[in-house]
């Protein structure tokens, strides 16, 4: 039987997930117990005799650096983690099939003839707007006779 495309590809998100969880697990337990992984060490000879002071100073300044080193590499770990797990559910989602025949769900592009309902609405919204606008005529024809009246009063 062959696998899909796929189906392997999701069982390699699910390996790199978890060969991350057990990097970020190492990793942690190394933070826990202070030391560092040996294959991030750097093991640089001294060339000058030390004294105490610099060797207190340098081992701060190497655990720091690695305590610091160890925990950039969990948050790498994280968010490989993350983001594989965001790939990993958009992959098992199923994909919608594509068809040439027009969905019943999406509404059509033409234009429905309006209804007696809306016609009857239409009709009483017109009346109400016929005697709004006619009622503001009338407030503009007194406002002219009104403006008439004051015109006349200036020319005497």
């Amino acid at each position: 039987m062959r696998r899909s495309r796929q189906h392997e590809e999701l069982n390699s998100i699910q390996e790199k997930i978890k060969n991350s969880n057990n990097s970020i697990g190492f990793l942690e337990n190394h933070l826990e117990r202070g030391t560092c992984p040996k294959t991030l060490r750097y093991p640089a000879p001294a060339n000058i005799t030390p004294d105490e002071d610099f060797k207190g100073d340098i081992g701060s300044i190497r655990k720091n650096a690695e305590k610091a080193l160890v925990g950039a590499l969990v948050k790498f770990h994280r968010r490989r983690v993350e983001r594989l797990t965001n790939k990993f559910r958009k992959l098992e989602q199923p994909k919608p099939r594509k068809s040439n025949s027009v969905s019943k769900l999406q509404p059509s592009n033409r234009k429905q003839p309006p209804t007696a309902s809306k016609k009857i609405v239409q009709s009483e919204n017109a009346h109400d707007l016929a005697t709004f606008i006619l009622a503001k005529i009338g407030d503009q024809e007194t406002m002219r006779h009104i403006a008439g009246k004051t015109q006349v009063r200036i020319k005497e």
